[in-house]
């Protein structure tokens, strides 16, 4: 029996000119709004971290410039002969075969370490490597460091940590 109301199902299409229920457009205009404000605060997130690691590096050097330490820099830095005078490093890849007659600030990314080193050295990179013949007299201050391998000896104090520390800096140790 047929009382004459008949509801006709609601027909989508992909023709751009049919029009558009307001409630989907209402659910798309807020995702939109979602995704773009999840963008920003990602945007917002890396701007904030990258002006932190910004800010490290940049204390770091002032650090050390403030105590009368001599910048080098450059892409790979071989030391040779042992520096006698306070040095600040930045570069990709140090090494300094024959150790140092003073105090050393390294930053940027590896670091090995051979040979006798008098003073302290501070670090902030990704790896540093103590080589197994190595001794530091002073103190060895890591400000940041990923991967650090200690098969010399350090004399002094070991201060800050690492990602991971391979090694015990006050004993004499194998690779």
């Amino acid at each position: 029996m047929d009382t004459g109301s008949h509801v006709k199902p609601t027909e989508t299409t992909n023709d751009p000119g049919s029009p558009i229920d307001p409630h989907t457009k209402r659910a798309n205009g807020i995702v939109v709004i979602c995704l773009v404000s999840v963008a920003l605060g990602m945007l917002g997130l890396m701007v904030a971290a990258g002006l932190q690691v910004d800010g490290v590096l940049r204390d770091f050097r002032q650090r050390h410039l403030d105590q009368g330490y001599e910048s080098i820099d450059g892409r790979t830095i071989t030391i040779q002969p042992a520096p006698t005078h306070p040095l600040l490093i930045y570069a990709q890849k140090v090494t300094l075969p024959e150790g140092s007659d003073a105090s050393l600030a390294i930053y940027g990314g590896d670091a090995v370490l051979e040979g006798h080193f008098n003073g302290d050295i501070a670090f902030l990179g990704a790896n540093l490597d103590l080589a197994p013949d190595a001794v530091i007299t002073g103190d060895l201050t890591l400000d940041v460091a990923k991967h650090v391998t200690l098969r010399g000896r350090v004399l002094g104090t070991v201060h800050g940590e690492a990602s991971r520390l391979y090694g015990d800096p006050t004993m004499d140790n194998e690779p």
